[in-house]
Order: C-alpha cells, then structure tokens, then sequence
C-alpha cells in the first residue's frame, strides 16, 4: 500500500482548486489580452449575424406569401442575405486565425516553461518516475490546453453570446412572449 502511495506522489496528479488554475491560465493569457478582445469583438459581430440572416430569410419568405410580389425587393435582401452570409464567413476565419495563433504562442510558451522544469529536475527523479508517464503527461498535458485555448474557450463564448443575444432580440421584438418563452 505504501509503494502505490509512492507512486501516486511521483504521477505528480493533484487537485488544483479552480482558482488557483485560474490565476495560473489567466498569466499565460494576459500578454494576449488585446488579440483575445479583438477576437472576442469578432465573435460578437459573427453572433450578431448569425442572428440577422434567420430574419432576412423570415423577410424573403413573407414577401414571397404576398399576392403581389416585389421581386427587385426579394433580390435586395437575398443579395443582403449572401453578402453578410460572405462578411460573417470572413470574421470567422480571421476569429479562427487569431485565437489559433493565441494559443501556439501561450502553448509555445508552457512547453519551454515545462521542458525548461523537466531539465532542472535531479537525475534521481528520473530513475524514480517512469520515462513514460513523463512523456506522455507533457504530451498530453500540452495538446489539452491547445485544445482549451483554440477550441473550447471559443465555442463557450460563442454559445454564452449567442444566447444572451437571442435573449435580448426576443425580449426586444416582443417582450410578452420574450418572458414567457422558456429557454431549452
């Protein structure tokens, strides 16, 4: 029992209260804050159409149920639909690029923190831990937080936007059935 809590203690594996992991995310983050904001500003405007080109499609589809159709009024907002569907296509892969390049560089910069940790560790250390397990927590370890900056932190925000703005355009267009509208 005493060789598995050895183990254990040489995995290196430990709760880390949220706060304190935080604090540690938001050091790698904060040289990075001015292009996070400018990607943030870009996932909000490709929020804001996302929510424009549904009603654009709602205006086509209501103009086309009238007897008297205005077909120079139905090209207008099918052009108006294609041509924000291309600008809302363009802030999308800038957004992509941007928090891409974000997160190499903060991933960048973990790895010569922790390889810079692994060369300053004795030799006994080595002899005491599985190479493996090393290997492939660094590996892991890294390709996770890749993951958080480039992926996972932009669909949180996305979905936390899109539905604080769908919210607001409900209760905007009518707020009686706004506050009765439940959300899923």
């Amino acid at each position: 029992m005493q060789a598995q809590t050895d183990f254990e203690k040489l995995k290196g594996d430990k709760k880390i209260p949220v706060k304190v992991m935080l604090k540690r995310i938001f050091k790698y983050i904060k040289p990075e804050l001015g292009n996070f904001i400018f990607a943030f500003a870009l996932l909000i405007l490709n929020v804001l159409l996302d929510i424009v080109l549904p009603i654009i499609l709602g205006e086509i589809t209501n103009t086309l149920k009238l007897d008297d159709i205005d077909l120079k009024y139905v090209f207008l907002m099918a052009s108006a639909y294609f041509a924000i569907g291309v600008v809302n296509m363009i802030f999308i892969y800038f957004e992509s690029m941007i928090l891409q390049k974000i997160g190499q560089r903060i991933i960048y910069q973990l790895r010569v923190e922790v390889f810079t940790h692994i060369e300053n560790m004795s030799l006994n250390q080595f002899n005491e831990m599985p190479v493996g397990s090393l290997v492939t927590r660094v590996a892991n370890y890294t390709a996770s937080m890749s993951d958080l900056f480039t992926n996972v932190l932009e669909k949180i925000l996305k979905n936390d936007d899109l539905i604080i703005l769908c919210r607001y355009y409900d209760l905007s267009a009518d707020y009686v059935v706004g506050l009765t509208d439940k959300p899923t």
